[in-house]
């Protein structure tokens, strides 16, 4: 036994269409009313890199001794040579 009889079925069919148009002459008139400018985003400048602070200059002698400390502790040196060569390097 079918659920719905042809004439039912045809009515519902006539209001869905129906309902369909009312709805598309409804967003027409909302979109032709409704016509807003959309302001453009401000252009942000770029954002500049920091730059490093310059390194403070280090002559050729203590970058030698620097690197003769880093040497003599890594191989297991005397610490009070070690400490002679940063007192030096101050």
């Amino acid at each position: 036994m079918p659920a719905y009889t042809e004439n039912e079925l045809r009515r519902m069919r006539e209001r869905a269409i129906a309902s369909a148009k009312e709805m598309q002459k409804r967003a027409a008139i909302k979109e032709s009313g409704a016509q807003c400018k959309n302001p453009e985003p401000p252009k942000t400048p770029e954002p500049q890199k920091p730059q490093n602070p310059p390194a403070p200059p280090v002559d050729d002698d203590k970058l030698l001794l620097l690197s003769l400390i880093i040497i003599l502790a890594a191989d297991g040196a005397d610490m009070l040579l070690i400490f002679a060569l940063m007192y030096i390097l101050m």
